[in-house]
């Protein structure tokens, strides 16, 4: 098990559980804030996941933002970005010039990470990419089916406000979680790397 569990993969599998865990209070809880602290009619709350679905297509372009910038900028600024998202929808929720950037942040820094997180695990599972790929998925799903509970808990204490901030909290921590090792295309195949 020392190819599973070893310095390489420790910060890509925590990486994926702080974004599921972080995310998941976006994906729950979005349209209630929106409709409730917001006072925007529910039809309209529900536009936010319309504009993260289509802000989404955007994490086809990953893997060009790995080639161009690398993986530890890509994952740093998808993590922020994807923090902003939340503080956004949670500082302004009854304003769309605050709604409107927040969902098509999420949807797109929220299909950057997950695909840098492919990326890193076909690298550090590269003898064993099906399982790596399962690991990673495993502790994104662990985290998306955790975080409603304890961003639930949150909410009720502390309000929908702190529930928001505390997932942005998580998310932003895993800026911290970096590549230790390049992984653009070219630095792979480059005889160096």
């Amino acid at each position: 098990m020392s190819w599973f569990a070893c310095p390489r993969s420790g910060p890509l599998l925590a990486g994926a559980l702080l974004v599921g865990l972080g995310s998941s209070v976006y994906w729950t809880f979005a349209v209630d804030l929106v409709a409730g602290d917001g006072a925007m009619s529910a039809s309209a709350a529900r536009l936010v996941l319309a504009g993260v679905g289509a802000a989404s297509l955007i994490g086809a372009f990953s893997g060009d933002l790995v080639e161009r910038i690398g993986a530890r900028a890509t994952l740093v600024a998808g993590a922020i970005a994807l923090a902003a998202s939340l503080l956004l929808i949670a500082i302004a929720p009854g304003s769309w010039f605050a709604v409107a950037p927040s969902a098509l942040l999420f949807g797109a820094a929220y299909n950057v990470l997950i695909a840098v997180d492919v990326i890193w695990s076909a690298r550090v599972f590269a003898g064993r990419p099906a399982t790596g790929l399962a690991a990673v998925m495993f502790m994104l799903a662990t985290g998306l089916l955790a975080g409603p509970a304890l961003a639930g808990i949150a909410a009720t204490h502390l309000g929908l406000l702190a529930a928001f901030l505390g997932g942005a909290v998580v998310i932003g921590a895993t800026a911290f979680l970096i590549p230790r090792e390049e992984l653009r295309h070219r630095a792979a195949l480059s005889p160096a790397a």
